[in-house]
């Protein structure tokens, strides 16, 4: 059976289910196998990969991280590597750079460069270049060659800028054959590294690159440009040899940004004729290359002197401007234009001298066809001589100013009427021009600006010939600003120049009558006196910007009141009587004319100063500070009751005591408006002397009730022993605002009878005006004399209400004797918010951070109410940790005010409400006076004025000896 068996199997065919039967894999070589975490750990690289971003610390410590959690760091680093997008290859670079090298191999480095010459990878192209070259290390050059002939064009750019540093001339060959290959790109990378490497074959190769299509040649040019100084004997041998090609313009153009950015003239003047003859190029390309080059060798070109513009010149000066043009306001293409453009725009504003700005809106073209007709260039030099100076123009252009200095020929030109212009005689124009020269005009090296910001300000030289011009920005240039300064002083000389009349016309026989006239006379007085006299009777006449110019004049002049004379006096006030308002030159011409000699012309200056429209307080105020105190003290006894008037108030401003006598009569002055404001100044001076006139006014039946008002406020402030009486007695007069007045003296009058008195009225008339009135001017009395009158009225008041006012102002001088009725308000939940600060002001203890405020300040009250605020002010300063320099002796009653300079300090400086409250009690006790009440909201502007006055009692009283 098994025999049979075993035949049938053999001839029969085996079919098993599922198919052949195969035998299991071969196991892997041990070198092909990766040791590579499970899939879990590859995704968490992943994701701490993509979390390296955002400051330096935090993306050094993640890598400090990685580092630790993943042993097989590099291994993982090649998997990403091989798969990684473009936002998640420029993460992982920080990772490469970093552990791409740890075992000693260049595996990462190697998959980077596999990476490049296989794929895109998109913004992480550059980083990954930078990678891999780092990693590869000594290999790193044979290995960015190789990118540079990569398929990807960001690669090969990327490699040629990492590449160019590593490169020596052993290179060259390599740059040398990029830059023959068939590709452009790859021949624009050969000319990066010849640029980088320099030296005679490289730039001999870059010079021959110039003859050929011009993306190319532009390169190459740009190339000799950045290669500087050591590529002008090979672009200088260029230029030398025929011109055959467009190369020669190319080396011309490259030599001229050469020299220009080593700010050097090595340009030869030979070029001059070749290159003009390209400006007649059919190609727009050659014109321009050849107009920058000929633009430097035309602006150094010196101008002779003479008596035209030579045809030939005028020509080859419009034809640059019509060259550059192509490339700085294109109308057709022109290659390379981003090459040229910067350097073109650069030579047509050096060329033309023009300073584009927001107040001439034309373009470049439509600028060229308004001034074609007339087109100078500028040339760097110019000879300005006596037989040319007369056609000589000299132009400073400001924002907002323009300045003209014309040459005697030049005079019967057409005036620019927004401009500022002078005429000088030959020998005077030839010095001007010696003198801008001495500062740097026609100096390349000095009136260079090494800035982007645009050129706002510039001075232009014309003269038959010739034209030079220079250009700086807003900010300070130190050879601009001289020459402007030499500008400014020939028209401060000239300035007799500006102030033609309008039935004057013409110009030229103006100035020539004028000019023989001051050369008739010598005498700076006499000449000062015409200017003078010129001015003031044109003034109605007069620009704004002239009006100026005539004051800045007059008052740089010590005698100007000599020079006026009286006759100049009147005919000022002449003049300003004629407007129908004074601005502010108006009034300033008026402080000049009171200035006059005499006694009468300031004081109608001061009339009219009053009575003007456009006059008042301010502009009395300017003419009697250049009258000084003593006209002031004149103006008192003047004949007009206007003039009287104001000289009350700048008494009254000045404080001026000697006042006194005469205001004391003038409290029976005629007119009314007077006497009241001598009322108001004898208030405002406390002119003792003044309270039995007062009195007088306020008791006689004739008194107008505006003076009698004012006469009772003023009583308040002067005193003596009948000022209590008379105001008490005014409170009774059926009139409210006589009642008003009365409370605003007794509010001045420092008089303890004054505080009982308000006390009073502050209780009776309580929710009433009367009473009101009676607590502001209570108020104003300050502590020491409010304190006694409430802490006497609250045992008396029986209305709560009433009582807990008194209590809470009073708290506000935070007087001792007031706590316990404090204490007794802030166990009421209606008073309490106001008593709190008020119990801190005065005690120094916190009641905002405790559980219980009652229980606390009871149980201090109970520890500490024997005892003087100034200990518990000191306590309160040790609880806070403030450092002072107090002394317990400084501040007992009866001491000096030697504690008031560090409680003024402490006032100042304190951070916490409390204790800066508390100091003002101190303050306050140790003085004797009290200045202003100090709340927890005071702010330190206030609080260091009232510490100011305080200093200043303290300075008073040691100067005089002491208490």
């Amino acid at each position: 059976m098994t025999l049979a068996a075993t035949l049938f199997l053999s001839v029969v065919p085996q079919v098993f289910p599922g198919g052949d039967l195969k035998l299991p894999p071969k196991p892997p070589a041990a070198a092909e196998q990766q040791q590579v975490g499970p899939v879990e750990e590859i995704e968490r690289f992943r994701r701490d990969v993509m979390d390296l971003h955002g400051p330096a610390v935090k993306v050094e410590t993640k890598l400090e991280e990685m580092g630790q959690n993943y042993p097989r760091i590099e291994q993982l680093i090649l998997q990403v590597a091989r798969t990684a997008r473009s936002n998640e290859m420029r993460h992982l670079m920080p990772v490469a750079r970093r552990f791409g090298r740890i075992s000693g191999s260049t595996k990462v480095g190697d998959e980077l460069l596999f990476q490049l010459l296989a794929r895109r990878l998109g913004d992480a192209t550059r980083s990954v270049v930078e990678t891999m070259a780092e990693l590869k290390g000594p290999d790193a050059k044979a290995a960015l060659q190789q990118c540079v002939r990569a398929k990807h064009a960001g690669v090969r750019r990327y490699a040629v800028q990492e590449l160019a540093p590593l490169c020596t001339q052993e290179d060259v060959a390599f740059a040398l054959q990029l830059s023959r290959e068939q590709s452009l790109d790859l021949r624009l990378r050969g000319v990066d590294l010849l640029q980088e490497m320099g030296g005679e074959l490289a730039t001999a190769r870059l010079v021959e690159l110039l003859a050929k299509d011009p993306a190319l040649a532009a390169a190459a040019c740009r190339a000799l440009v950045g290669v500087g100084a050591s590529a002008v004997p090979v672009l200088e041998a260029r230029i030398a040899a025929p011109a055959v090609d467009r190369s020669f313009v190319y080396a011309a153009f490259a030599l001229a940004e050469i020299h220009r950015a080593a700010s050097s003239d090595g340009l030869p003047a030979e070029l001059l004729e070749p290159l003009a003859k390209r400006l007649k190029s059919p190609e727009a390309l050659t014109r321009v290359l050849a107009a920058v080059p000929l633009a430097d060798l035309v602006y150094r070109a010196s101008s002779a002197a003479g008596d035209g513009v030579d045809a030939s010149i005028a020509q080859l000066d419009r034809e640059l401007v019509e060259a550059l043009l192509l490339v700085v306001e294109p109308q057709q293409f022109v290659p390379n234009l981003d090459m040229l453009r910067n350097p073109a725009e650069q030579r047509l504003l050096r060329h033309t001298g023009r300073i584009p700005s927001s107040q001439e809106p034309l373009s470049w073209r439509e600028w060229w066809d308004t001034n074609r007709g007339t087109f100078l260039g500028v040339r760097s030099e110019l000879q300005v001589a006596p037989e040319n100076a007369g056609t000589a123009i000299v132009t400073l252009r400001r924002p907002g100013s323009v300045v003209r200095v014309l040459g005697e020929d030049m005079a019967e030109m057409d005036a620019d009427t927004g401009a500022v212009e002078v005429i000088l005689a030959d020998d005077e124009m030839v010095e001007v021009v010696q003198r801008l020269e001495r500062s740097g005009f026609g100096t390349t090296v000095r009136t260079s600006v090494d800035s982007v910001l645009p050129r706002v300000r510039s001075l232009d030289v014309r003269v038959a010939g010739g034209r030079s011009s220079v250009a700086v920005t807003e900010g300070e240039h130190l050879a601009f600003d001289s020459m402007v300064e030499a500008i400014d002083r020939v028209v401060d000389g000239q300035m007799w120049q500006l102030y033609r009349f309008a039935d004057e016309p013409d110009r030229v026989a103006f100035w020539r009558t004028e000019r023989a006239w001051l050369t008739a006379n010598p005498d700076e007085q006499a000449r000062a006196r015409r200017f003078v006299g010129r001015v003031v009777r044109g003034w109605l006449g007069w620009s704004e910007s002239l009006r100026a110019r005539a004051i800045g004049y007059l008052a740089a002049q010590p005698d100007r009141g000599t020079l006026l004379g009286e006759a100049g006096g009147d005919a000022i006030l002449d003049a300003l009587r004629a407007l129908p308002k004074l601005e502010t030159f108006d009034r300033q011409l008026l402080e000049v004319a009171a200035t006059a000699p005499g006694d009468r012309v300031w004081r109608e200056c001061v009339e009219l100063a009053i009575t003007a429209e456009g006059g008042g307080r301010a502009a009395v105020k300017q003419v009697f500070g250049v009258l000084g105190p003593d006209k002031v003290l004149s103006a008192l006894e003047d004949t007009r009751a206007v003039v009287r008037r104001a000289a009350l108030d700048e008494v009254v401003a000045g404080r001026d005591l000697r006042a006194a006598p005469r205001l004391v009569a003038m409290l029976a002055d005629e007119d009314l408006q007077v006497q009241r404001a001598a009322v108001y100044a004898c208030g405002q001076l406390r002119i003792v002397g003044a309270g039995r006139p007062l009195v007088d006014l306020i008791v006689a039946d004739g008194t107008v009730p505006q003076l009698r008002r004012e006469a009772l406020r003023a009583l308040g402030r002067v005193g003596g022993g009948l000022a209590f009486p008379v105001l008490q007695k005014a409170m009774q007069a059926p009139n409210n605002a006589d009642k008003e007045a009365a409370l605003r003296g007794l509010g001045e009058l420092r008089d303890p009878r004054s505080a009982h008195l308000l006390t009073e009225f502050v209780v009776v008339g309580y929710g009433q005006e009367l009473g009101e009135m009676a607590r502001f001017n209570l108020q104003r009395l300050g502590g020491v004399l409010a304190g006694p009158a409430l802490r006497r009225q609250i045992p008396l008041v029986r209305d709560e209400r009433v009582r807990a006012d008194l209590v809470l102002m009073l708290g506000a001088y935070q007087v001792p004797e007031n706590l316990p009725d404090l204490m007794d308000l802030l166990r009421q939940t209606r008073y309490a918010g106001e008593a709190a600060p008020l119990l801190e002001g005065a005690t120094g203890v916190d009641l905002v951070n405790v559980p219980d405020r009652i229980t606390s300040i009871e149980a201090w009250w109970r520890d500490h109410k024997d005892e003087p605020q100034w200990k518990w002010f000191l306590d309160a300063l040790r609880r806070a940790g403030v450092t002072h320099t107090l002394q317990e002796d400084a501040l007992r009653p009866g001491a000096d005010l030697g504690a008031v300079p560090e409680l003024c300090r402490l006032l100042v400086d304190l951070e916490v409400p409390r204790l800066w409250v508390q100091t003002s009690a101190v303050l306050r006790s140790v003085a004797g006076e009290d200045y202003g009440v100090v709340t927890p909201q005071t702010p330190p502007e206030i609080r260091e004025g009232l510490a100011a006055r305080y200093r200043a009692l303290a300075d008073a009283d040691r100067a005089a000896g002491g208490r």
